[in-house]
C-alpha cells in the first residue's frame, strides 16, 4: 500500500472476508512493516553473509572466474573458532537460533569449496600445505554448523563438500590427501557417536535417518581404509527400528563386502528374506517389488538366496520352474544390469547435484 491508511483498508476487508469463513485475523501477530521492506530474518541472513565473506577473505582469494586459492593460515584454530564465536554473537545479538542461518551458511561454504576445488590442471603446480590447511578450516566450520542444526538439505550440501575435498585431494594434493581423509573420517565419527543413543522422531515406525545416511555414504568416498566402526552403523542403521526398502538398500550399499561388516550384512539380509518370504503380494507391494529387483541384482547378495527367491517368484507367479542352466544364464546376466539401484556404477556426486537442482 502507498500509505497506512489504505493498508488499513485493505486489512478491514480481508478480515471481513475471512468471518464469512469463521476465521479471524490475529493482530498480536500482525505488524505493519514499511519501506524500505526487510524482515528480522532478511537482515539476519545479509548479516551471516557479510560476516561469512569478511572470514573467506582471510584465507582465499579469487584467482580467476569461479576459481578460488588459499592464502597461508597462521593458525587454523585461532581462525576457526574467532568465526565460530562471530556466528554465535549474530544468533544472540537478533536473538535467533542456528536453525535461522546454519543451512544458509553450510550452502554458502559448500560454494566456495567448489570454487577452490576448481582448479585448472594446466596451470601452476598447487601448493599441498595450502590447500590442507584451507580444507581443514572450512570442514571444521561445516561440521560445527552441521551439529547445532541438522536438515536433510544441509545434509546434502555437506555430502557434497566431503566427496569435493576428498576427490580433489586425492588427485592434486598426494602429500596432503591423507591428512584430509583422516580429517573427513574423524569428523564424521564424532558426529554420528554422537546421534547414537538419541531418540529420533519418536517411535515412528519405518523412521529413516536420511541425513546420517547421506553422510555417511559420503565418506565412501574416502576408500576402505576409512570405514566407520561397525557399531555406530549398526546403532543408527541397522538396529534403529524396523528395517525398510531404504535402509536395507541404503546400508548394503555402505558395507557391501567389506570384512569388518560381515556381521551387519548377515542382520541385513536376514530382514531381506524375511520381508520377502511371502511373494504373494509381490504385484502389488511396490516395496516388495522394488527390494527383490534390487537384491538381485546386488553383488552383495549369495547366488543362493537369488536363486531361492526366484524359484519363489514363479510358484507364486504359478510358471513352471526355471532349469539350472536358465538360472545360471539369469543370475550371470543379472549382475551386469540394475533396477532402480546400479550397485557397480554409484556416483553419489551427480546425486546429489540432482538433489540441488529439484
Amino acid at each position: 500500500a502507498r500509505d497506512e491508511s489504505i493498508a488499513n483498508r485493505i486489512h478491514d476487508k480481508y478480515a471481513d472476508v475471512l468471518i464469512d469463513f469463521n476465521l479471524h485475523t490475529n493482530t498480536a501477530k500482525s505488524t505493519c512493516i514499511g519501506r524500505p521492506f526487510s524482515s528480522s530474518k532478511a537482515r539476519l541472513v545479509y548479516d551471516a553473509g557479510q560476516q561469512a565473506n569478511s572470514f573467506f577473505e582471510k584465507f582465499l582469494e579469487q584467482t580467476g572466474t569461479g576459481v578460488l586459492s588459499p592464502k597461508g593460515i597462521h593458525n587454523k584454530w585461532k581462525l576457526t573458532k574467532s568465526y565460530i564465536d562471530s556466528v554465535k554473537a549474530l544468533c544472540h545479538s537478533n536473538e535467533s537460533t542456528y536453525d535461522e542461518i546454519a543451512s544458509f551458511l553450510i550452502s554458502v561454504i559448500t560454494e566456495r569449496v567448489k570454487r577452490l576445488v576448481n582448479h585448472d590442471d594446466s596451470s601452476s603446480t598447487i601448493q599441498d600445505g595450502e590447500y590442507v590447511d584451507a580444507f581443514i578450516v572450512l570442514l571444521d566450520v561445516l561440521f560445527f554448523l552441521y551439529s547445532v542444526a541438522p536438515s536433510v538439505g544441509a545434509s546434502y550440501k555437506l555430502s557434497t563438500s566431503l566427496i569435493l575435498a576428498a576427490r580433489f585431494s586425492k588427485k592434486h594434493l598426494p602429500a596432503g590427501y591423507p591428512k584430509v581423509n583422516q580429517k573427513i573420517f574423524d569428523l564424521t565419527c564424532s558426529l554420528l557417536h554422537d546421534q547414537c543413543g538419541m531418540k529420533h522422531a519418536g517411535d515412528i515406525e519405518g523412521f529413516v535417518h536420511l541425513e546420517s545416511f547421506n553422510i555417511a555414504l559420503a565418506t565412501r568416498e574416502l576408500g576402505d581404509n576409512h570405514l566407520l566402526p561397525p557399531e555406530i552403523i549398526d546403532e543408527l542403521f541397522v538396529s534403529a527400528g524396523k528395517l525398510t526398502y531404504f535402509t536395507i538398500v541404503a546400508s548394503l550399499f555402505y558395507v557391501r563386502d567389506s570384512n569388518v561388516y560381515q556381521e551387519l550384512r548377515t542382520k541385513l539380509l536376514d530382514a531381506a528374506m524375511g520381508k520377502l518370504s511371502d511373494l504373494s503380494d509381490v504385484l502389488m507391494n511396490s516395496e516388495k517389488a522394488h527390494l527383490l529387483l534390487d537384491l538381485l541384482s546386488c553383488p552383495y547378495v549369495p547366488d543362493k538366496q537369488k536363486t531361492a527367491w526366484i524359484k519363489s517368484l514363479f510358484r507364486t507367479l504359478q510358471f513352471a520352474q526355471p532349469s539350472k542352466a536358465d538360472l545360471q544364464k539369469f543370475l550371470t546376466g543379472i549382475n551386469t544390469s540394475h533396477a532402480q539401484v546400479d550397485w557397480n556404477d554409484i556416483d553419489l556426486l551427480n546425486s546429489l547435484e540432482k538433489k540441488e537442482l529439484k
